[in-house]
């Protein structure tokens, strides 16, 4: 097999979070934070995003099959939104 295609990169510009393509200026306008505490009030918006998808994953699974389908919203839906986040960097260590 050819290695070739191993080291490719992947073409365009990185995601970049909450603070990429033009919101970056707006926040260090609007916020007096810089550096680790800036990532942690993100991570923090990131957390409380999660947390409301699972709230209205969880409405939704109960009306739609009771207490059954109210656990397998809550699952679905944090699970799908915590992956999104960390995927396109929203939630950064």
């Amino acid at each position: 097999m050819s290695n070739r295609n191993r080291n490719r990169r992947r073409r365009g510009p990185p995601p970049r979070g909450f603070t990429g393509s033009g919101w970056g200026e707006f926040y260090r306008v609007a916020l007096p934070v810089r550096g680790p505490l800036k990532r942690d009030l993100f991570n923090r918006v990131s957390r409380w995003t999660v947390a409301g998808a699972g709230l209205a994953g969880s409405v939704m699974g109960y009306g739609a099959g009771g207490v059954l389908g109210a656990a397998i919203g809550l699952g679905l839906s944090v699970t799908g939104a915590a992956r999104y986040l960390v995927r396109n960097r929203f939630y950064r260590r």
